[in-house]
């Protein structure tokens, strides 16, 4: 699960790159780079919860009380 949410984080920062690069070569709008920096951040917390929900691991047990 760990790897899934590394590839993911490694996507959404390629993304972000991507993104930037083709906003240099356009005019200067600064709503479309707050917008490209919160995607990022939005996107890190949701590798980071992946993350940290997939290591709880949920175990079935029948419990008998005697």
């Amino acid at each position: 699960m760990n790897y899934l949410c590394a590839t993911g984080a490694v996507t959404i920062y390629i993304r972000y790159r991507h993104i930037g690069t083709s906003l240099d070569g356009c005019l200067p709008s600064k709503p479309l780079y707050r917008v490209n920096k919160a995607s990022l951040a939005i996107g890190m917390l949701a590798s980071s919860g992946i993350s940290i929900v997939g290591n709880f691991q949920v175990i079935d047990r029948v419990l008998f009380d005697f």
